[in-house]
């Protein structure tokens, strides 16, 4: 479930939310009118979210987080010069936040206003939704990005962050069954 609430800015006339997310990185959300759980504009509007919602939504998402993360992989792996704190944990956190937003918004509506439907869209979407984002957490590209980032030079929140990234070997299945043998 999402544990954060991002700040919200907007004009009134505009389809694009300015979002504050964790550690200080902003991005924008382009709002989608057609699905309330990709109206990232404002505030969720639950009542307007139907079970109905929730499949077409999250697909999208992920669909996206898929695409965006591996431009990001991609963009970490030719990266020969010194990588920044923002390079890698700054875009996570913009790449993830609309699944968390949505995601989140699908959790609540489980806990308070829980019906079949809802119940069936919410057990469809969590096995990509989790996969999505143990993806990340465990990407050796990322990994290795941290693993470069000058942790000392950075501060103490940002340090306490990449050091606990950095505490997580992540090893491929292959790996494992070497150690093993």
């Amino acid at each position: 479930t999402c544990s954060w609430a991002p700040a919200f800015s907007m004009k009134a006339s505009s389809r694009v939310a300015r979002v504050w997310l964790r550690g200080g990185a902003t991005t924008t959300m382009q709002a989608t009118a057609t699905n309330p759980l990709q109206d990232f504009k404002a505030l969720p509007r639950f009542d307007t979210i139907a079970a109905a919602d929730v499949k077409p939504a999250l697909e999208a998402v992920l669909s996206n987080l898929d695409t965006e993360f591996g431009a990001l992989e991609d963009k970490l792996s030719k990266d020969d010069g010194e990588v920044q704190y923002a390079d890698v944990m700054e875009a996570l956190e913009k790449i993830e936040a609309p699944v968390e937003y949505s995601w989140g918004v699908v959790g609540h509506l489980n806990g308070v206003k829980n019906s079949e439907g809802l119940r069936e869209a919410h057990a469809a979407m969590q096995p990509r939704v989790v996969e999505a984002t143990q993806k990340l957490g465990q990407s050796r590209k990322v990994f290795e990005a941290l693993d470069g980032i000058k942790a000392e030079a950075l501060e103490p929140a940002r340090k306490r962050i990449v050091d606990a990234w950095g505490a997580v070997r992540v090893e491929s299945l292959d790996e494992r069954r070497e150690a093993d043998s």
